[in-house]
């Protein structure tokens, strides 16, 4: 007999899903997430999706920062792209 243990905690959470190469995507589940959502690895979950009106901009890494920083024309560059451009150029 298979025992599940469900929880339901209606943890709210803001993520972006990210795009597999293979015309599907995926979420990455972070300790943080995963924390506060109460859940332990090898829990079953379920999720809501939902669209957001404006996408998020992404946290930019020090040393991107700093890059930018020390290239004026590449930070012209990323003030005039997209958010999801963005993205892309942090990965």
């Amino acid at each position: 007999m298979n025992w599940q243990r469900t929880k339901t905690t209606g943890q709210a959470f803001l993520e972006t899903l990210e795009p597999d190469g293979q015309l599907s995507h995926w979420l990455k589940v972070s300790d943080r997430l995963r924390q506060a959502a109460k859940a332990e690895i090898g829990d079953e979950v379920s999720v809501v999706l939902q669209s957001v009106e404006k996408e998020p901009e992404p946290d930019v890494p020090a040393d991107f920062q700093a890059a930018l920083a020390s290239a004026l024309d590449a930070f012209a560059v990323w003030k005039d792209t997209t958010t999801i451009a963005r993205l892309d150029w942090i990965h």
